[in-house]
């Protein structure tokens, strides 16, 4: 299983994982942030901060990349699968962000 190959430790409280077979990313939600991983060998792609007032509870994946939710359910942000650039919900919609690496 990709878990039992893992030589990088993950970080110490994860909230949500999810593995994204068509990308070849491994998302994984900590208190801190979305890790990217490439799934293929386990390289940390990118780290994208989690720069919001809000809790992110939980990753769901789509067609576009990986939604965001607060433990309430809202949706709080979503992070795009081939840019790994994430944009976070203010107000009235959606207001592009990181370019963090």
């Amino acid at each position: 299983a990709l878990i039992e190959k893992m030589e990088v430790p993950l970080r110490s409280s994860v909230r949500s994982m999810i593995l994204d077979k068509s990308h070849s990313h491994l998302w994984v939600l900590g208190p801190r942030g979305v890790d990217v991983y490439d799934a293929n060998n386990m390289d940390l792609k990118k780290h994208i901060a989690l720069d919001i007032p809000a809790t992110v509870a939980s990753l769901r994946q789509d067609s576009l990349g990986v939604r965001l939710y607060s433990v309430t359910g809202a949706l709080l942000g979503r992070i795009d699968s081939h840019t790994l650039a994430a944009s976070w919900r203010s107000g009235a919609g959606m207001m592009a962000s990181t370019s963090q690496g």
